[in-house]
């Protein structure tokens, strides 16, 4: 995704956990609401975990246990 740099992979995941909800234009073509992506954003800058952000909690738990 353009705006934050980040894979594609991760974004199918924000939308399977509900972060990024997805407006079809046709098959190929793919939008998200704005108020979903400045919520994300807003969170990330305050340090906050997005919620239900699993991937996230396994990399602590990961880096904790190291």
């Amino acid at each position: 995704m353009r705006r934050w740099r980040i894979s594609i992979a991760t974004i199918k995941r924000r939308e399977q956990q509900g972060i990024l909800r997805p407006i079809r234009m046709s098959t190929y073509v793919i939008r998200y609401r704005l108020s979903d992506v400045v919520r994300a954003e807003d969170e990330a800058a305050a340090g906050r975990e997005w919620e239900g952000s699993d991937d996230q909690k396994e990399q602590d738990r990961d880096r904790q246990a190291a």
